[in-house]
């Protein structure tokens, strides 16, 4: 493992996961500053050595990313030119990373339809520049280059040769909607990308992730046969992966439990999302609401969808309440 930390608070310390054989990959790409590519020759060359002394063949030809989030794909492009490897994406991947314009898209949220983000004026306002940001001067600030010619394309549900194994490729959507999981189910080694981190709740939020879809993620991940050990993009290995799955499992469902309980009492009159936040976060900073959005604008998305409740316009402000027509349950 190669952990990189970005140049940033905003960018947090990832993992990079090396497998060295007579045909290694790299799942991971970190970030594309000078600092993390010499950060990551380091470790290359403390792996050869290792290897050599094991006489274990080095090699590795390949690197994947988890997703397309900034920490996990912006290094490809460097990492390909300084020690030749070949760039590997599935197909929803290729699409998002053809150049800045595609990647930018993919910033302008819709929802599910019944409402959209961001729910005011000046938010719209707000994510139309950060499109816009993203697609001017995103590469400059992630050190990132954006792959019109990835070396191959791949389904995201295959199985990869790596060394003399078969690993399982699949969709696990929820963090981002390109997510993949990487699993070897020899060893019950799986790399769980953001999806499943030791100590704290991976980050959900508009415009590329769905609860509903993260929850289900999670439930296939735990009902992966033989697992034993999650290595994540984040932090330290998980060395009781089921147990961790079903945490967050209950977690998500304590905090959808959380926000409908907060509809319900607010009555026929509703509740804002600005409302909401405070309640949930009483007592607490600006700053822990603020990221916290994200969450809870997917948890009534999630709701929506499931019909439990019903969003409406009043005195210019969008507001939820019980959908008391509704035979739903949770």
């Amino acid at each position: 493992m190669v952990r990189q930390r970005g140049l940033f608070k905003a960018m947090p310390p990832v993992n990079l996961y090396v497998i060295p054989g007579e045909n290694g990959l790299i799942y991971d790409a970190g970030y594309g500053n000078r600092a993390a590519l010499d950060l990551l020759a380091a470790a290359l060359g403390r792996i050869k050595a290792m290897c050599r002394k094991r006489s274990v063949p080095f090699n590795f030809t390949r690197i994947i990313p988890s997703h397309t989030h900034p920490d996990h794909f912006s290094g490809l492009v460097k990492i390909r030119k300084r020690f030749g490897t070949a760039i590997v994406l599935t197909e929803e991947m290729a699409g998002i990373l053809r150049s800045k314009k595609s990647y930018g898209r993919t910033y302008r949220y819709q929802g599910s339809g019944k409402f959209y983000f961001p729910v005011s004026p000046l938010k719209r306002v707000l994510a139309d520049f950060s499109a816009q940001f993203v697609e001017q001067v995103f590469d400059n600030f992630y050190f990132s280059g954006f792959i019109p010619d990835p070396d191959m394309v791949i389904k995201s549900r295959t199985t990869i040769r790596i060394n003399q194994r078969q690993w399982q490729v699949f969709p696990s959507p929820g963090h981002s909607e390109d997510h993949i999981s990487l699993y070897d189910p020899e060893a019950g080694i799986l790399f769980s990308g953001d999806n499943v981190l030791r100590t704290v709740t991976p980050w959900l939020g508009p415009p590329r992730s769905s609860l509903t879809q993260y929850v289900n993620s999670l439930e296939k991940l735990l009902g992966l046969p033989g697992l034993k050990l999650i290595l994540p993009a984040h932090g330290s290995p998980v060395t009781e992966p089921k147990q961790r799955i079903r945490e967050l499992i209950g977690w998500r469902q304590q905090r959808v439990s959380d926000v409908l309980d907060i509809i319900g009492q607010s009555g026929s009159g509703g509740v804002t999302l600005a409302n909401l936040l405070k309640i949930l976060y009483r007592g607490q900073g600006m700053d822990k609401r603020f990221l916290a959005e994200g969450w809870v604008l997917l948890t009534l998305d999630h709701l929506l969808e499931k019909g439990l409740i019903k969003s409406f316009q009043h005195n210019k402000t969008l507001r939820f309440s019980i959908n008391t027509s509704s035979g739903a349950t949770l």
